[in-house]
């Protein structure tokens, strides 16, 4: 098993926390992305940033947000229920996947980045995924 992370550890062995601007985006595992998506038009007057079978990427307001149906992996953790599939930070310095992958590692987390991607993933204490966009 690999070492546990020093959250609540003794912080002066800690790394240095890891700049984020804010969120980058929420997605959500629905089970229908046609309907999902029509309630956000309609609820939000969100825009279709892009779309494929089974995902549908909104604008809303300043931000945005991804729907994703069921039975598609949208993370290298494979398939969620309906919920939140993952919600992603925008770092300020880490901007490469690999500089991504670098400062997760650091303080003991164990990052993933579907091939070819350029998305990395990881999960918090509790097993909910996070992205560092």
């Amino acid at each position: 098993a690999p070492p546990a992370p020093p959250w609540g550890a003794d912080q002066a062995a800690a790394p240095p926390p890891i700049q984020v601007s804010g969120i980058d985006h929420v997605a959500f595992r629905v089970g229908d992305v046609q309907r999902s998506a029509q309630f956000y038009k309609d609820l939000f007057g969100a825009t279709v940033r892009s779309e494929s079978a089974s995902s549908v990427f909104l604008d809303v307001g300043n931000d945005w947000i991804a729907l994703f149906g069921r039975g598609v992996a949208s993370t290298s953790f494979g398939v969620t229920e309906p919920g939140v599939d993952h919600v992603s930070f925008h770092s300020v310095n880490a901007r490469s996947a690999e500089g991504r992958m670098r400062v997760l590692r650091e303080p003991g987390l164990e990052p993933q980045s579907p091939p070819g991607s350029g998305r990395v993933y990881f999960k918090n204490p509790d097993g909910v995924v996070l992205q560092l966009s």
